[in-house]
């Protein structure tokens, strides 16, 4: 079984993403949702082939809107240097089993005015409204295709699309880790999802909150 139940709402008050940062969303106008998937086929040590495969659902999404969207490592994603979704997976192992996993989905679809600073919506970008029921079908419609894909033992395939919208990769960027600078060119991923950058040091793996992006770009 992949796929489990859907709950949505177009009034989420307390929305919430990694590390108890807060999601903003103005009422009846964006989609806020968790899906609850069940690919049970997956290793526990691909767990982060499935945070790849939604996020190029979002991004196949948005493409399909008219929009060049980028994923920003590990769990953002952004169109012209904004962010406009974000994701959040709770995976529920049991032992070797890949039993279940939430997924938590803010997109910022219809709304025009944001108190966070660089968040930005398809409206704004392309000067268009949707219906949220619709455009929620859809993105499942494309969710289910890329699980679908992950069954098949395509995982090699989804992570060269991955890398192939990842934000920055290969272009040289000044990144903090505290309050040392450091050059660097992102590359990838680890297989535990740890994001790689090339530095003078040598090939660097940095978990989540490790790092901050260029001062030129959002975090």
């Amino acid at each position: 079984m992949i796929n489990g139940w859907t709950v949505y709402t177009f009034d989420q008050t307390k929305g919430r993403g990694q590390q108890g940062n807060v999601w903003e969303s103005e009422p009846n106008k964006n989609l806020t949702f968790s899906m609850v998937l069940k690919p049970e086929f997956l290793n526990p040590q691909n767990q982060f082939s499935l945070n790849m495969a939604v996020s190029l659902a979002i991004i196949q999404f948005l493409t399909d809107l008219g929009l060049k969207a980028e994923i920003k490592w590990p769990n953002d994603v952004f169109v012209n240097d904004r962010k406009i979704a974000g994701i959040l997976i709770e995976n529920q192992l049991r032992g070797n089993l890949f039993k279940a996993a939430v997924v938590g989905i803010g997109l910022n679809v219809n709304q025009q005015g944001f108190k966070t600073q660089g968040a930005t919506s398809v409206l704004l970008q392309n000067g268009k409204e949707y219906d949220l029921v619709q455009s929620l079908s859809y993105i499942q419609t494309i969710l289910f295709r890329y699980v679908e894909r992950l069954r098949a033992g395509e995982i090699d395939l989804i992570k060269e699309e991955y890398y192939s919208k990842l934000y920055l990769r290969n272009k040289p960027s000044v990144f903090k880790r505290g309050d040392d600078s450091f050059v660097g060119s992102i590359k990838g991923v680890d297989e535990f999802g740890m994001l790689q950058i090339q530095t003078e040091r040598g090939l660097l793996s940095f978990g989540l909150k490790e790092i901050k992006f260029p001062t030129n770009y959002f975090n």
